[in-house]
């Protein structure tokens, strides 16, 4: 009877027991704690951008860049307001012919020139630009374009630029492609 002890194997078996219970209960609530920041990040996405899946309305597949901004499309929230004018990019309607007399600016890249972040179309750098020389100049008359894009690369940017941006007769191109 000596070889036998029931009372050493117990403890093992109940220190085994209660490691796996506190495991079980620290998955648990990690799962509750990504859970409940998940539902957060989406209460925000939705306040702020009127969706819980804010960019996905304004995009639309497009055989050669793979997605491309869809002409119209609009987002509307409480902290920013994205429209995409018929031509297919970020901003006010300009006419698909320069008119005479008018400087005709254009700037190509990613999510930096498209300006996601922006409480408005007058709020991306592409716009303030040509706010400030509209004031700063009399006489001549201004028109952006901007091309950018969230997640376009330098490359899909020149095609873009190729394709879409040189038959609206830009005078300037801005190139701001950051990542």
């Amino acid at each position: 009877t000596e070889w036998y002890a029931p009372s050493a194997a117990v403890p093992s078996v109940r220190r085994r027991a209660g490691s796996a219970h506190r495991s079980v209960g620290t998955l648990l609530w990690a799962v509750i704690l990504l859970v409940a920041a998940e539902a957060g990040l989406r209460v925000r996405a939705w306040h702020r951008h009127g969706s819980d899946a804010p960019v996905a309305n304004i995009y639309e597949a497009d055989p050669a860049f793979g997605r491309r901004l869809r002409p119209g499309a609009t987002l509307r929230g409480s902290q920013r307001q994205v429209s995409i004018n018929s031509l297919g990019f970020r901003g006010p309607e300009i006419p698909s012919t320069k008119p005479p007399g008018t400087l005709r600016i254009a700037a190509i890249g990613d999510s930096t020139t498209f300006g996601m972040e922006a409480s408005g179309n007058g709020a991306v750098w592409v716009e303030r630009m040509v706010a400030r020389l509209r004031d700063a100049t009399t006489g001549v008359a201004y028109d952006a374009i901007n091309g950018g894009v969230p997640g376009y690369t330098l490359a899909v940017s020149a095609d873009q630029l190729a394709r879409c941006i040189t038959p609206l007769d830009p005078n300037i191109v801005i190139v701001n492609q950051v990542t």
